[in-house]
C-alpha cells in the first residue's frame, strides 16, 4: 500500500467508528498508532492538551469557547473525536486523567444553541503508560438543520466573529 492508500483507509476506518458511535481502543490505535500521535488533525479528529476544569475555569474562557465551537463544528459536519492529553502544537502525548463532565458540557452547548448534541466520553490507555480522554461527537442527522449559536450576545465580543448565529 502506498501512503495515500493507507491514509484513505485510516480515514475510512475512523469515519466508520464515528458513525458507530462507540469509543473503542481502535479509535486511539488509528489516531495514535504505537503511542505516537499522527502529526496532523483532520475533519474527523482534533487534539487538546487538557480538559477544561470546571472548578478552575468557572468562567468561559478562550479554551472553553474553542472547545464548544469545535464540538458544534464536528457535529455539523462528519462527527468526530476530540482526544484530550495530546499537546496540540507538539503532537506529543501528555496524558489525561480528568473526567469530562458531559452533563455540564451539554448544558453549556444548550445555553448557546438551544440544542443537544449526542456525545460520549471515555479514557483509553495507550502505549507508554498514558491515558487519553476520548470525546465522541455525533454527526448531525441527514436533513437536520445545522446547530448554530443563538445566544451570541453572551459570548465575549472578541469571540463573536468566530461563531455564526441566526
Amino acid at each position: 500500500m502506498n501512503p495515500s492508500t493507507d491514509e484513505f483507509a485510516r480515514r475510512e476506518k475512523i469515519f466508520s467508528l464515528v458513525e458507530s458511535g462507540s469509543i473503542v481502543p481502535q479509535v486511539v490505535d488509528c489516531i495514535i498508532p504505537n503511542g505516537c500521535p499522527l502529526p496532523y488533525e483532520t475533519e474527523l479528529w482534533d487534539y487538546k492538551s487538557e480538559i477544561p476544569d470546571r472548578n478552575r475555569d468557572a468562567e468561559l474562557n478562550d479554551f472553553s469557547l474553542k472547545l464548544l465551537k469545535h464540538i458544534v463544528a464536528f457535529h455539523n459536519s462528519y462527527g468526530g473525536f476530540i482526544l484530550f492529553g495530546v499537546h496540540d502544537a507538539h503532537k506529543a502525548l501528555k496524558g489525561c486523567d480528568v473526567i469530562l463532565d458531559l452533563e455540564d458540557l451539554n448544558k453549556r452547548i444548550r445555553g448557546y444553541t438551544k440544542q443537544n448534541i449526542p456525545m460520549a466520553f471515555q479514557h483509553i490507555n495507550v502505549k507508554g503508560g498514558f491515558k487519553i480522554g476520548v470525546l465522541w461527537i455525533s454527526r448531525r442527522s441527514s436533513g437536520a438543520d445545522p446547530v448554530v449559536f443563538s445566544a451570541i450576545s453572551e459570548i465575549p465580543v472578541e469571540w463573536q466573529d468566530y461563531f455564526s448565529c441566526q
